[in-house]
């Protein structure tokens, strides 16, 4: 299957998830740069191809997120990311930190709900003792009774941190994944930044962290992705050796995981190498798909508001159901979400966004920050606003958000929508060769995309698209909404619901 060159025209776009069919053809070719391959074990793409140059990301991503746990095991997914960076049959947790740091390299990695990635950046040199060391972590961990204790407690606190990372003038936590995945920090009174400003933004960006959280609960009510990645406390509490041992041999399969790499990588010698050192992979034949089929995601129709005046700012976000990675409105949507904007006053300069609502937001000052969101998933997806904002402005806020979104639907200027697209891009160019955007992308759609044909489909979104898209996903549609803080003045899901339509009379 050869590229096509999509720039100026979408009647040769390929479907965005590639067929059994398609992956097979691509598996047996050979491979040229950007394509996708499957030798042996593992997926790899090459990515940036530089002789030259001396640094490489090597990435690997896995469809194993907190989704595919159970209510019982909740939580077990990113409690075996914590474990595999504490010792392997070959190396101690602090042996894994010295041989990275001696290479003077980074090795990270984070759970989500859809996928686990480990992430290793070094110098070309040094290509072998990376790929060495993300294979003994992810083939040989021990999971030692004794670290499973002391990494429960990790993770207990670090619950606690999330659950206490409210809007207070005296604490806030300042997450930062580093030696072991994941490493918390709580700033005190006693430690708050000298700018004001500075620490005002670590606090509500803590928030906005656990509302999006709580609207994904709230959207996804009792199904996989309403789940939350850390788990419920009593589920850490009484999490085994055996449940990890169980999930990894069930999940960390060689059909569902993809090793990409990006820099300075010849991609023949990482293949040599991959083939040489995965060889003990999981070859559980069960896929993501069969797993989501038998319990899909239900998006859900709710309000959750969690009321505490005592808190100086209200987060609350709303969502509609929107469209998954392979839907081909999920390119439309983005350029909906870029075309609603952002506006955040302690970073934005100015209030004349090209955004109507960051134009409204900033102002008549209705918010600290505002955000268009988009969420994809492998059968569905959500599309909405969340924002930060004082008690005393909700209700003009709630307005002119409901107004904006729902003039997608039927008033949309051509302007806007160049003016997205152009945007959109410059977002895609700059992540396109990163090798955990390649990763993604094989595990999302099962091919590496082009970034042409990226631009082509963008380019195809026109005013008619918007307005058809908006009515398929947000005209009359319904919502779930999640709350938290001083939310009084917070109109109640009947006005909200009310107003996803235009209103006749």
């Amino acid at each position: 299957m050869q590229a096509q060159d999509c720039s100026n025209s979408t009647q040769f776009l390929l479907p965005l998830s590639s067929t059994p069919q398609n992956r097979q053809a691509l598996r047996n070719r050979n491979v040229q740069r950007s394509d996708f391959t499957a030798k042996g074990s593992s997926d790899l793409t090459d990515g940036d191809f530089n002789e030259t140059g001396h640094g490489l990301q090597e990435n690997e991503t896995r469809e194993n997120g907190s989704r595919f746990e159970t209510e019982e095991t909740n939580g077990v997914a990113h409690f075996l990311e914590h474990m595999v960076f504490r010792g392997t049959s070959k190396r101690s947790g602090s042996d894994l930190d010295e041989e990275m740091e001696n290479m003077g390299g980074e090795l990270s990695g984070y759970t989500s709900r859809d996928e686990s990635l480990y992430i290793a950046k070094v110098m070309a040199v040094d290509v072998p003792k990376a790929l060495d060391i993300l294979s003994d972590m992810l083939q040989n961990s021990t999971f030692d009774e004794k670290l499973i204790k002391d990494e429960r407690n990790t993770i207990m606190d670090e619950l606690l941190e999330h659950g206490c990372c409210c809007l207070v003038t005296t604490i806030a936590v300042s997450t930062d994944r580093q030696q072991h995945g994941c490493c918390c920090s709580v700033i005190t009174d006693d430690s708050v930044p000298a700018d004001a400003q500075q620490f005002h933004s670590e606090v509500i960006a803590q928030a906005d962290d656990l509302i999006f959280i709580r609207l994904q609960e709230t959207a996804f009510q009792h199904t996989p992705l309403g789940r939350t990645v850390l788990g419920p406390p009593k589920n850490i509490m009484l999490m085994t050796k055996k449940d990890i041992q169980d999930y990894l041999s069930t999940h960390y399969t060689a059909h569902r995981m993809v090793i990409s790499a990006s820099g300075s990588v010849k991609h023949d010698d990482i293949v040599e190498q991959v083939n040489k050192m995965f060889t003990k992979l999981s070859t559980n034949p069960i896929t993501s798909t069969q797993l989501v089929e038998i319990e899909p995601a239900i998006f859900t129709v709710n309000q959750i508001c969690k009321r505490d005046d005592d808190k100086p700012f209200a987060h609350f976000g709303i969502v509609f159901k929107g469209a998954s990675w392979t839907d081909p409105d999920s390119i439309a949507l983005l350029v909906m979400q870029t075309m609603l904007g952002s506006w955040d006053k302690a970073t934005d300069v100015g209030t004349h966004k090209g955004s109507q609502l960051a134009q409204m937001v900033g102002i008549d000052e209705l918010a600290e920050h505002v955000r268009a969101v988009t969420g994809y998933f492998k059968e569905i997806g959500l599309f909405g606003v969340y924002v930060a904002a004082k008690p005393d402005s909700l209700d003009d806020l709630a307005s002119a958000i409901m107004q904006e979104i729902s003039k997608l639907c039927y008033q949309v200027a051509e302007e806007d929508v160049i003016r997205a697209q152009n945007q959109l891009k410059y977002l895609l160019y700059k992540e396109q060769s990163t090798a955990v955007e390649i990763g993604r992308q094989l595990l999302c759609y099962g091919r590496r995309i082009p970034l042409a044909e990226f631009f082509a489909r963008i380019d195809a979104v026109d005013v008619a698209t918007v307005k058809r898209v908006a009515n398929k996903f947000i005209c009359d549609k319904d919502i779930a909404i999640a709350a938290s803080g001083p939310v009084k003045l917070l109109p109640d899901y009947n006005w909200f619901r009310s107003r996803t339509s235009m209103l006749r009379y």
